[in-house]
C-alpha cells in the first residue's frame, strides 16, 4: 500500500483555506482519496483592496 499526501492553498478575498488529502493506492484495489484536514482563516483581504486599493500591512503579516 502506498499513501501520498497532497495539499491545496486557496487565497480568496475573504479567507485563506488549506486542504490536505491522503491518496491511498493499493494493488488490485481502487485508489482512495481521503480528506485529512481543512483549515480556514478569515482575513478579509477584499475589504482592504476594495476600499483602499491595496492589502494592509496587518493583513499582509497574517498571510
Amino acid at each position: 500500500m502506498k499513501v501520498r499526501k497532497f495539499a491545496a492553498i486557496d487565497i480568496g478575498s475573504n479567507a485563506i483555506r488549506l486542504l490536505t488529502h491522503n491518496v491511498i493506492e493499493d494493488k488490485g484495489k481502487k485508489t482512495q482519496f481521503r480528506k485529512s484536514a481543512l483549515v480556514r482563516v478569515p482575513v478579509r483581504l477584499g475589504e482592504d483592496s476594495f476600499t483602499v486599493g491595496e492589502v494592509s500591512e496587518q493583513n499582509e503579516a497574517r498571510l
